[in-house]
Protein backbone atom coordinates (compact mmCIF):
# COMPACT_ATOMS: atom_id res chain seq x y z
CA UNK A 1 0.00 0.00 0.00
CA UNK A 2 1.67 3.07 -0.95
CA UNK A 3 -1.13 5.49 -2.00
CA UNK A 4 -4.88 5.73 -1.06
CA UNK A 5 -7.51 6.75 -3.80
CA UNK A 6 -9.68 9.84 -2.52
CA UNK A 7 -12.99 8.25 -3.52
CA UNK A 8 -13.86 10.29 -0.79
CA UNK A 9 -11.50 13.15 -1.17
CA UNK A 10 -12.60 16.94 -1.21
CA UNK A 11 -11.12 18.28 -3.54
CA UNK A 12 -11.73 22.68 -4.18
CA UNK A 13 -11.02 25.27 -6.84
CA UNK A 14 -10.12 28.45 -6.17
CA UNK A 15 -9.82 31.81 -8.09
CA UNK A 16 -7.48 34.43 -6.80
CA UNK A 17 -6.87 37.35 -8.71
CA UNK A 18 -2.96 37.65 -8.40
CA UNK A 19 0.65 36.06 -7.70
CA UNK A 20 0.95 37.57 -4.31
CA UNK A 21 -2.75 36.89 -3.30
CA UNK A 22 -1.94 33.18 -4.18
CA UNK A 23 1.05 33.45 -2.09
CA UNK A 24 -1.10 34.57 0.39
CA UNK A 25 -3.02 31.81 0.27
CA UNK A 26 -0.18 29.47 0.67
CA UNK A 27 0.69 31.45 4.02
CA UNK A 28 -2.87 31.22 5.07
CA UNK A 29 -2.89 27.57 5.19
CA UNK A 30 0.60 26.76 6.05
CA UNK A 31 -0.14 28.95 9.03
CA UNK A 32 -3.20 26.80 9.72
CA UNK A 33 -1.05 23.47 9.34
CA UNK A 34 1.31 24.59 11.81
CA UNK A 35 -1.21 25.24 14.16
CA UNK A 36 -3.69 22.21 14.18
CA UNK A 37 -2.39 18.50 14.55
CA UNK A 38 -4.39 16.66 12.53
CA UNK A 39 -3.44 18.71 9.35
CA UNK A 40 0.20 17.42 10.12
CA UNK A 41 -0.94 13.92 10.52
CA UNK A 42 -0.07 10.87 7.88
CA UNK A 43 0.11 7.08 7.92
CA UNK A 44 3.39 5.66 8.35
CA UNK A 45 3.75 1.60 7.37
CA UNK A 46 7.24 0.67 6.03
CA UNK A 47 9.47 -1.10 7.91
CA UNK A 48 6.70 -1.53 10.81
CA UNK A 49 4.96 -4.41 12.20
CA UNK A 50 1.27 -2.33 11.51
CA UNK A 51 0.26 1.03 9.93
CA UNK A 52 0.59 3.93 12.34
CA UNK A 53 -0.98 7.59 12.30
CA UNK A 54 1.12 9.97 12.91
CA UNK A 55 1.96 13.50 13.87
CA UNK A 56 4.55 15.22 12.54
CA UNK A 57 6.13 18.38 13.96
CA UNK A 58 6.44 20.23 10.95
CA UNK A 59 4.58 19.71 7.65
CA UNK A 60 4.93 22.01 4.76
CA UNK A 61 2.61 22.33 2.37
CA UNK A 62 3.09 20.82 -0.85
CA UNK A 63 2.58 23.41 -3.80
CA UNK A 64 2.52 23.05 -7.64
CA UNK A 65 2.39 25.06 -10.18
CA UNK A 66 1.53 23.47 -13.52
CA UNK A 67 -0.43 24.86 -16.96
CA UNK A 68 -3.34 25.33 -18.41
CA UNK A 69 -3.32 24.47 -22.14
CA UNK A 70 -4.52 28.03 -24.36
CA UNK A 71 -6.53 26.18 -27.10
CA UNK A 72 -8.44 24.39 -24.01
CA UNK A 73 -11.53 25.63 -22.33
CA UNK A 74 -10.39 26.78 -18.60
CA UNK A 75 -13.70 25.58 -17.00
CA UNK A 76 -13.07 22.05 -18.63
CA UNK A 77 -9.95 22.21 -17.51
CA UNK A 78 -10.81 22.60 -13.83
CA UNK A 79 -13.09 20.51 -13.69
CA UNK A 80 -10.70 17.74 -15.10
CA UNK A 81 -8.63 18.28 -11.99
CA UNK A 82 -11.42 17.42 -9.87
CA UNK A 83 -11.70 13.51 -11.44
CA UNK A 84 -11.55 10.58 -8.66
CA UNK A 85 -8.68 9.44 -11.25
CA UNK A 86 -6.92 12.47 -9.98
CA UNK A 87 -7.21 12.05 -6.62
CA UNK A 88 -4.83 10.03 -5.46
CA UNK A 89 -2.05 10.76 -2.57
CA UNK A 90 0.34 9.63 -0.90
CA UNK A 91 -0.78 9.40 2.84
CA UNK A 92 2.67 8.79 4.32
CA UNK A 93 3.48 12.02 3.61
CA UNK A 94 2.27 15.11 5.99
CA UNK A 95 0.38 17.71 5.31
CA UNK A 96 -2.54 15.30 3.66
CA UNK A 97 -3.39 18.50 1.80
CA UNK A 98 -2.09 19.31 -1.65
CA UNK A 99 -2.03 22.31 -3.88
CA UNK A 100 -2.18 23.23 -7.68
CA UNK A 101 -1.86 26.31 -8.94
CA UNK A 102 -2.37 27.55 -12.79
CA UNK A 103 -2.22 30.79 -14.13
CA UNK A 104 -5.40 31.36 -16.58
CA UNK A 105 -3.62 32.35 -19.88
CA UNK A 106 -5.02 35.74 -20.65
CA UNK A 107 -6.02 37.54 -17.63
CA UNK A 108 -4.21 37.73 -13.88
CA UNK A 109 -6.01 35.62 -12.15
CA UNK A 110 -4.83 31.93 -11.02
CA UNK A 111 -6.40 28.93 -10.24
CA UNK A 112 -5.80 27.15 -7.40
CA UNK A 113 -6.67 23.32 -6.77
CA UNK A 114 -6.57 21.98 -3.05
CA UNK A 115 -6.98 18.85 -2.04
CA UNK A 116 -7.54 17.46 1.32
CA UNK A 117 -7.38 13.99 2.15
CA UNK A 118 -11.02 12.59 3.83
CA UNK A 119 -8.96 10.35 6.23
CA UNK A 120 -8.04 13.26 8.46
CA UNK A 121 -9.94 15.99 7.22
CA UNK A 122 -13.66 16.26 6.76
CA UNK A 123 -16.21 18.61 5.29
CA UNK A 124 -15.96 20.80 8.95
CA UNK A 125 -12.67 21.18 8.66
CA UNK A 126 -12.50 21.89 5.09
CA UNK A 127 -15.36 24.89 5.80
CA UNK A 128 -12.31 26.12 8.86
CA UNK A 129 -9.77 26.20 7.27
CA UNK A 130 -11.71 28.23 4.25
CA UNK A 131 -12.79 30.55 7.28
CA UNK A 132 -9.34 30.73 8.83
CA UNK A 133 -8.53 31.84 4.89
CA UNK A 134 -10.82 34.64 4.79
CA UNK A 135 -9.41 36.11 8.03
CA UNK A 136 -6.62 35.76 6.71
CA UNK A 137 -7.11 38.11 4.07
CA UNK A 138 -9.12 40.46 6.89
CA UNK A 139 -7.43 43.91 6.67
CA UNK A 140 -5.39 42.67 3.61
CA UNK A 141 -6.13 45.04 0.15
CA UNK A 142 -6.36 42.10 -1.35
CA UNK A 143 -9.35 40.29 -2.45
CA UNK A 144 -10.64 37.02 -0.56
CA UNK A 145 -10.17 33.48 -3.11
CA UNK A 146 -13.38 32.71 -4.39
CA UNK A 147 -14.43 29.23 -4.37
CA UNK A 148 -15.38 28.38 -8.35
CA UNK A 149 -15.82 24.29 -7.63
CA UNK A 150 -16.10 22.50 -4.65
CA UNK A 151 -19.05 24.75 -2.85
CA UNK A 152 -21.30 21.73 -2.74
CA UNK A 153 -18.85 19.94 -0.44
CA UNK A 154 -19.24 22.57 2.41
CA UNK A 155 -22.98 22.75 2.21
CA UNK A 156 -23.31 18.81 3.30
Amino acid sequence: MSHVTLAQGVPIVLSVGSWDQLEELTVALQLMINSNDVLRTAVQWKGLPQAFQIVFRRADLPAEEVRLHRDEDHMRQLRDWLRPARQSMDVSIAPLIRVRAAAHTSRKEWYVWMQFHRMVIGQKLVAQILQRVDKHFDGSKMMRPRIIFGEDVLSH
